[in-house]
């Protein structure tokens, strides 16, 4: 795993959920509609942060291709998949 991923990673688990538009159930509405500039991008903390902003997201992941990946299923998150170099390669919400 890179070293970068896990510094996002301990990023997101230390600070708090940014607010989020919610759906009746309370379930944040997740839309990578506008999210497709990111796509060859280096997954940055800037770019994650921006990626998570637009997302209308507070939970999010970074998946890479060493990285198991659980079956758990929330549509309120958002989930960035990068390759072995780093760079994203597609988003997801759940």
């Amino acid at each position: 795993m890179h070293r970068f991923t896990l510094a996002i990673a301990a990023a997101c688990a230390l600070s708090a959920c940014a607010p989020m538009d919610t759906k009746d159930k309370g379930v944040a509405k997740c839309d990578t509609s506008k999210l497709d500039w990111a796509k060859g991008q280096p997954a940055t903390e800037d770019n994650a942060r921006r990626l998570v902003r637009e997302s209308g997201l507070g939970l999010w992941r970074i998946i890479g291709p060493e990285n198991v990946e659980r079956a758990d299923y929330r549509p309120d998150r958002l989930t960035i998949y990068t390759d072995k170099d780093n760079v994203i390669q597609s988003l997801d919400c759940h």
